[in-house]
């Protein structure tokens, strides 16, 4: 069944949560992108769970003449043909395929901001120090699985400091030219 605005039902309920990069599908996990080729295929089987929701919902708000009701009845019951009919693996497959022309992205737009770091509790933006919410939109696969505590103290690192380069005027951590040549 055709319906306009869905010729692409994955990309339309998950295009936010799945990419193709290198060949591979990645899940946005909330925190960062996750190559996993079965979140995509688990999305898709979901399709028809949507598509169920969509009939019982037209069903269910159908008021109005005879005429009104008789119509929003046809569309519930296309739509419940049209769910069981995604539920097989041809449509499943078609999904999938179509989805991944449509949400390949270059490998090189994955991690390709190198002053941000995605901690447990958020991603840190290594120039100020700042700490944000993990954005889908940062495109970042990788995360140290630790909070960051702005405030936090290491005696250790304390110790060493003063002996570090970066205890030096000519380089500071704020610098983006890197570190200074002697």
């Amino acid at each position: 069944m055709h319906r306009p605005g869905q010729r692409e039902p994955l990309v339309n309920a998950y295009g936010r949560q799945v990419l193709v990069a290198a060949g591979r599908w990645h899940v946005w996990d909330g925190k960062r992108w996750i190559a996993d080729d079965a979140d995509v295929y688990r999305y898709a089987c979901r399709l028809s769970l949507l598509v169920h929701g969509e009939a019982k919902a037209c069903g269910q708000g159908s008021t109005g003449d005879a005429a009104a009701i008789a119509k929003a009845e046809g569309i519930a019951k296309a739509l419940e043909a049209w769910a069981v009919k995604s539920e097989m693996k041809g449509a499943i497959e078609a999904a999938v395929g179509l989805a991944r022309k449509m949400l390949t992205v270059e490998v090189d737009t994955l991690d390709a901001d190198p002053w941000l770091l995605n901690v447990a509790n958020g991603t840190v933006d290594l120039r100020t120090g700042s700490l944000r919410g993990h954005c889908v939109d940062d495109m970042i696969t990788r995360l140290v699985p630790v909070a960051y505590v702005p405030d936090a103290r290491c005696e250790v690192w304390q110790r060493r400091w003063p002996r570090s380069a970066w205890a030096t005027s000519r380089c500071r951590p704020s610098c983006s030219a890197g570190p200074a040549t002697a």
